[in-house]
Formats: structure tokens, C-alpha cells, sequence
């Protein structure tokens, strides 16, 4: 009965919290709305020998050797993008970059133009692959920067 009667009351506390919390646009809303989420991860895997494998090494390694096998394709001799790319730049570009104009694009990036590019960038922003923001790389520069 002492159960029953806990059961109960915690029943109805949460109604009631339900009922308080219902019109208001908080964490409590935002919660029912939101949801079950899908599982993202990957647990298990039938390898490609067909096996099922729950080694985070084997299921990396079946992604690696099923992409590998998606983009690594080879394409016919003489039909390939490089050649129709170089073919066409052939025959519709006219206008070539200078021989000064190239060697400053290939020199190497020194010093005062990271530090120029960083001190011109916005501090909230993610621009790299890293997930760093700009301000950690603005506070850092002097043992990040070369």
C-alpha cells in the first residue's frame, strides 16, 4: 500500500508539473517536442565476408573498404575529367596569368598575412575542420603562428 500511495502522489506531481508547464515556452515543451532521436551510431555490422562484427576496428575498417571501393574509381584512358578540363581551358581561355602574378600565388604564406587574416576575421566563427573559433586562434597566435 505504501507503494500505491507514492506512486500515486508522483503521478500526480507530474501532472501537475505537466499542467504548470504546458502554455510556456521552456526546456519542458522543448522536451515532448523534440522527441526520440534516432540511434546514430553504429553498434553492429555484417562485414563484407558476411559476418556480424561489434569491433569499432572492424566496422571502421568495412566503411574504409566500402567507400574506398565508391570513390576510388578509374576511369578509361584518354576520356578522363583532366583531359576534357585542360581541353576546354585550351580552346575557350584566352587570358593568361602573368609569370610575376604566379610566383607570388606560389610563394609561401608568411607571418604578417596569417596574422593580418586573423586579426581582420570575426572571433565567433568555426572556419576551420578543427571546430577551434577564431578567438582561440587569436588568443594562441603566438604559439600557433610560425
Amino acid at each position: 500500500e505504501l507503494h500505491t500511495r507514492r506512486y500515486l502522489q508522483s503521478l500526480q506531481h507530474s501532472k501537475g508539473f505537466g499542467y504548470a508547464h504546458s502554455n510556456k515556452g521552456d526546456k519542458f515543451l522543448a522536451h515532448l517536442l523534440k522527441g526520440n532521436t534516432p540511434c546514430t551510431q553504429v553498434c553492429k555490422l555484417r562485414l563484407s565476408l558476411g559476418t556480424m562484427s561489434s569491433f569499432p576496428n572492424d566496422i571502421a575498417e568495412e566503411f574504409r573498404r566500402y567507400y574506398h571501393s565508391i570513390y576510388n574509381l578509374s576511369a578509361p584512358d584518354g576520356n578522363t575529367k583532366s583531359t576534357k578540363i585542360n581541353d576546354y581551358l585550351d580552346t575557350n581561355v584566352t587570358k593568361t596569368v602573368s609569370p610575376e602574378f604566379t610566383a607570388m600565388l606560389d610563394a609561401q604564406i608568411g607571418v604578417e598575412e596569417l596574422s593580418a587574416a586573423l586579426n581582420c576575421a570575426k572571433a565567433g566563427r568555426a572556419p576551420f575542420p578543427s571546430g577551434f573559433s577564431m578567438g582561440y586562434y587569436k588568443n594562441f597566435s603566438s604559439v600557433l603562428l610560425p
